[in-house]
This record gives C-alpha cells, sequence and structure tokens, in this order.
C-alpha cells in the first residue's frame, strides 16, 4: 500500500487523475480474460427466481449513438421472429420448472413497434411460467398513440420507459433522434393519461455540442412533466457507432471528463432537489419501488438476437444474428453463441460491481450468495475503493460515498466499453 500513500501525497488533481485511472482498471480488468466456449449449454441454475429481457432487434434507423445494433423494421421478418422468441421461450421453461419469474422487460430495437407482438409473447410468458409479476417496456416516442397504448395496457404492461434523450431540438438533430422535442412531451403526457403505474424517460448528457444549460432545461421540462423517474445516461462510445466514428474522426467532440462530471453533479443536485431519490448510479426516482432497467436485475435470462443471460455464475449470450437466431429455434436449439461459467473469484467481482451500479451492496446478501464475507472474500480489490474514499462501510452495505459515485459512473462507461463489443459484434 506505500503506492497509495504516495499517490495520496500528491496535488487534488493528480489525485483524481490516478484514481480515475485505477478504479476504471479495476472495473475492465474484472471482465477480461472471460473463457467463453462456442458450444456452450446451460446446465443447472441456483437461483429462486428470474426476470426475463425480451429483445426486441428492430428500429426505423439506426441511432448514432445506440449501444445495441438493430435490424431495419420489416413487418413480415417480424412475424418469424415472433415465433422463434415463443420458441425460445417454450426451451427455457423446461430448463427451468421450478424457478419463479419475478418480471419480464422488453427492451430494444424498439419494441413499440410490435405492441401485438409484444402482447402475444407476454400471453406466452403467463402461459409457460405461471408469470404475474411486474412488466416494462422501451418506447420510441414516434410510437405513443392511442392504438399502441391501449394494446400494451390491455395486455398488461404496466411500466413504460420512453426513450426522449433530450428536449433540445438541435441536440437531438445531432445524436440521430428521427423526432422532435413537442413529439415526446406529446407522448409523456399521453402515456401518463393511459394510467401506466410508472412512467420512466431517458436523457442523455456529455453529448456532442450539450451545455450545461441545455442539460438544465431537459431537467427542468423533466421534473415538471412529474414522470415517476428519470434514468440520465452519459454517451458512451463504443466502437461500432456512429458517433464513435465522428469523434475519432474529429466531425464532433464530446464535453471533457471534467465537464462531464459538472453535468452530473447538476444531475444529482437538481433532481435532489425536485424530490427524486438516486435508485442507481443513473437513475432517480420518486416515491417507493422505482423501476429498473433491463440488465439491473440480478438474474435474469435475454431472449433475441444479442440478448445475453446472467444466472447464477452463468453468463451467455445469443447470436447477433437474426437469420442464424430464427434457423437454431426452427432446429429447436438454443440460439447461444458463447458462454461460461465464472470461476467463483471472478463472480464474485462481477455480482459485487452489478450490485453496485444500485449505489451499495448487501454484505447480508452477499453472505447468501457466496458463503462468505465481502470484506474478507474481495479484501483486495474492496481495500484500494476504500483508501481512494469511493466507498464506505455503513448499516450493512457497502456504499459508494459522493466522491465514489463520479467514479463509478467512469467505471460504468468503461465496463460497456470493455464489454459489449465482445456481445454485440462477434
Amino acid at each position: 500500500m506505500i503506492f497509495c500513500k504516495r499517490v495520496l501525497s500528491l496535488c487534488p488533481r493528480k489525485i483524481c487523475v490516478i484514481t480515475e485511472l485505477i478504479t476504471n482498471r479495476l472495473a475492465s480488468k474484472t471482465f477480461e480474460n472471460i473463457n467463453y466456449s462456442s458450444s456452450f449449454k446451460i446446465g443447472d441454475i441456483s437461483c429462486d427466481d428470474l426476470s426475463i429481457n425480451v429483445r426486441i432487434p428492430f428500429c426505423r434507423a439506426q441511432c448514432s449513438f445506440c449501444l445495441f445494433r438493430s435490424n431495419p423494421w420489416n413487418p413480415k421478418l417480424a412475424k418469424s421472429y415472433l415465433q422463434a422468441v415463443k420458441e425460445e421461450l417454450k426451451i427455457y421453461s423446461n430448463l427451468f420448472k421450478g424457478i419463479r419469474v419475478r418480471t419480464v422487460y422488453f427492451s430494444g430495437g424498439t419494441p413499440t413497434l410490435m405492441p401485438e407482438g409484444v402482447a402475444e409473447i407476454l400471453e406466452q410468458i403467463e402461459q409457460l411460467y405461471n408469470f404475474e409479476g411486474e412488466t416494462s417496456i422501451e418506447a420510441n416516442p414516434l410510437d405513443i398513440n392511442d392504438k399502441t397504448l391501449s394494446t400494451l395496457r390491455e395486455s398488461g404492461i404496466e411500466r413504460i420507459s420512453i426513450g426522449v434523450q433530450s428536449f433540445n431540438d438541435g441536440l437531438l438533430q445531432t445524436i440521430g433522434r428521427g423526432n422532435e422535442s413537442k413529439v415526446a412531451l406529446n407522448a409523456i403526457k399521453k402515456a401518463k393519461d393511459y394510467g401506466f403505474e410508472h412512467v420512466n424517460i431517458d436523457l442523455m448528457f456529455a453529448l456532442p455540442e450539450q451545455e450545461l444549460e441545455d442539460l438544465k432545461h431537459d431537467l427542468k421540462i423533466a421534473t415538471d412533466l412529474e414522470v415517476s423517474s428519470i434514468s440520465t445516461y452519459p454517451l458512451i462510445l463504443v466502437p461500432y457507432s456512429e458517433i464513435h466514428d465522428s469523434v475519432k474522426g474529429g466531425l464532433t467532440k464530446p464535453p471533457s471528463i471534467k465537464k462531464e462530471h459538472s453535468m452530473y453533479k447538476m444531475i444529482m443536485d437538481f433532481l435532489s432537489e425536485a424530490g427524486y431519490q438516486m435508485g442507481a448510479i443513473w437513475r432517480f426516482s420518486t416515491g417507493s419501488g422505482g423501476y429498473c432497467g433491463p440488465f439491473e436485475f440480478k438474474d435474469f435470462v435475454g431472449i433475441g438476437p444479442s440478448a445475453w443471460s446472467v444466472m447464477d455464475k452463468v453468463f451467455c449470450v445469443n447470436t447477433p444474428s437474426l437469420t442464424d437466431y430464427m434457423n437454431s429455434l426452427k432446429s429447436n436449439n438454443l440460439p447461444i453463441l458463447k458462454g461460461t461459467v465464472f470461476p467463483i473469484r471472478k463472480a464474485m467481482k462481477i455480482w459485487f460491481l452489478r450490485n453496485l451500479y444500485h449505489t451499495k451492496v448487501s454484505k447480508d446478501e452477499f453472505k447468501r450468495r457466496f458463503n462468505g464475507e465481502i470484506r474478507k472474500e474481495l479484501k483486495w480489490f474492496l481495500r484500494m475503493l476504500f483508501i481512494f474514499g469511493l466507498l464506505k462501510d455503513e448499516e450493512g452495505y457497502l456504499k459508494l460515498t459522493e466522491k465514489g459515485l463520479f467514479y463509478a459512473s467512469d467505471a460504468t462507461k468503461c465496463i460497456a466499453v470493455k464489454l459489449l463489443p465482445n456481445i454485440s459484434l462477434i
């Protein structure tokens, strides 16, 4: 620990730079050297309940910032995809007998392009798994109309997350969104009128050409609309996105990391003052219950092309090819492209980092899951976080400090850049 003492004796600016390098390295190193098998088969799963994330792989157009590849909308192809999803759900229902399905989430792509298909899938899940839990869906503002909302509500969808990204028309054009801000405003109001239990909206920050006042304007509109929760995501430059190429080619420039941190601080302060509580690093909610994105659940199975699953110590990802996905299921085979069973120490670290996204990790829950004390099992991994003032031990939890929130945001971006290219484009 001599190195840490020397670092802490440096000037604050240098400490910040080194702390960021160390935390990003700790996070990304956890996801290195994963031994995937291309002939992976799912065996026994040791968990009491699961969530299901159904990935709808279609969009009207690929947004320049998006972390996930999608297929152009094709109604005929969507019918074939729908049949394949039903087959995949049947196979998993036989593998997971006795495991309760807790939540179902429809992610994208753009699920609201096919509301009737979503209703069919949800009905299938209810029949196969005796499902009676929580249901959520992601929505594009362009799809929010009476027919779509009526179909979703009648099918049992309770929670909706609308991809607003910004209420600034100039910024929407910069990131390739196909709508003006007034479309999003009307969509939010209409969704609230249809009585969804929870309405979340997504906003982005650290975008090219975005200023602090632009972000403040977005937050003001969002809070005035009194939505249930607001998810705020920084721009993540994955190497296969259009905006990544623009930045690397010098055509556009995102804000500096210092300015990004200023934006994140503004988000935390503004939303706290407006009565929103932080439920995760990038998510703020009113009241209890909150809202969870598709990858926040502790154990979940992914359905659809490029969907991935995290179950116990198992991690696997489906083929990104829609054609290969459908052909596999026609042959009654799961469309898994590759997978692995994490060694226990790596499983512990990954579980810790995934749960830390919610700003705190339960020591008792770690003990139940891994039959060990977290401070002992992850001693050296955690020591660095404590020394640099990013983590505190309080009331049965390991919690991020205010300083730790900034570095956790940066580290989460680092993990996405490290992990997503390996599982999205193979």
